[in-house]
């Protein structure tokens, strides 16, 4: 994946804006038309372990159910009929299926686009919720927003096994005692 690379195999519209981590990247060009197509579009099976990346539409205000559970990046892409695609993420470990469901059915919106990633994380680092390779702050306050409700999940269920720090099977109040305590430097490392 480049800028200038053509976003749709059916369409000459090109990408402008693309995130540093995903210049190189291998994706899936898919069809413009494919938007108003009411069946999973497609499935693969991951060689790897791999991070998939759903370029939706941001003028999709209804999320399709298959996203459901994909966490929501902050980053973008844009092309140059001034569409921006909002990017959502999912970790799959090697000889998983992803399936590619639709855009939600509306011919309103553009297409979807698949960008895939080698996943190179190591398999997970206790308390590194947020999944970004250290252990901080930002993880204390990803927990407490999950715990607080203030977001319905954590960013992926490989990182939520990063989150049980006494291995309960659920992050709840213990793990963020346990997560603050070793942040303020109270224990010298994490219970797992």
């Amino acid at each position: 994946m480049q800028v200038g690379d053509t976003v749709f195999g059916d369409r000459t519209y090109k990408y402008t804006k693309i995130p540093q981590s995903l210049v190189g990247a291998e994706w899936i060009r898919t069809a413009c038309d494919s938007k108003s197509y009411l069946a999973e579009e497609a499935y693969f099976t991951a060689k790897k372990d791999i991070s998939v990346y759903i370029g939706l539409d941001s003028r999709i205000t209804s999320i399709p159910a298959w996203l459901s559970d994909w966490s929501k990046t902050g980053e973008t892409l844009t092309d140059d009929s001034s569409v921006t695609f909002n990017l959502y993420k999912k970790d799959f470990t090697s000889g998983s299926v992803v399936r590619l469901g639709t855009n939600g059915g509306s011919s309103s919106y553009v297409n979807y686009t698949v960008i895939v990633k080698e996943n190179t994380a190591p398999a997970f680092l206790y308390g590194d919720v947020n999944g970004d390779g250290i252990v901080d702050v930002l993880d204390y306050s990803v927990m407490r927003s999950y715990l607080l409700q203030i977001t319905n999940s954590m960013p992926s269920e490989f990182w939520q096994k990063a989150g049980d720090l006494n291995s309960d099977g659920v992050i709840d109040s213990m793990d963020y005692l346990y997560l603050k305590m070793y942040l303020l430097g109270t224990i010298n490392s994490l219970p797992v």
